[in-house]
């Protein structure tokens, strides 16, 4: 099963630091949720690019204190290219493709709050169980 949490891209990392109370709160929810719904993987839309030097990102810090796996899979500038990637379609379907290997087990999957609901009827058409935690954390 996977558990969609729809969020502010500021609260995915550190670089913002004027959200940090909403950063601990996202943090405890899915360190929480994880332990309820015995997550073993933490997905997100994220880019190994979009990190910077001492970019801290929330959800793996909180896979860390758990233990669990923790992915980015957001495709980079590079294979957005490569891929002729253009659309919001297009991204969610190279996170689909991400996290196949883990359709077994339940995760939590965290995109910006605009892709959640195209995200879940992605994951409905593959006949992959979904369930929406929170449109917008």
């Amino acid at each position: 099963m996977i558990f969609l949490i729809g969020v502010d891209h500021q609260i995915q990392h550190n670089v913002w630091d004027g959200n940090k109370a909403g950063r601990e709160d996202l943090i405890n929810y899915l360190i929480n949720q994880s332990k309820l719904l015995k997550i073993t993987l933490i997905a997100e839309e994220f880019s190994e690019q979009a990190l910077g030097s001492g970019t801290q990102i929330t959800a793996q810090e909180a896979a860390k204190i758990l233990g669990i796996e923790h992915r980015l899979c957001d495709p980079d500038l590079k294979e957005r290219i490569t891929l002729n990637i253009k659309t919001s379609a297009d991204r969610e379907n190279i996170w689909l493709e991400r996290i196949k290997d883990k359709l077994g087990s339940e995760m939590i999957f965290i995109c910006g709050s605009d892709h959640v609901l195209s995200f879940e009827s992605l994951l409905k058409k593959n006949k992959i169980g979904v369930k929406i935690l929170k449109e917008t954390f």
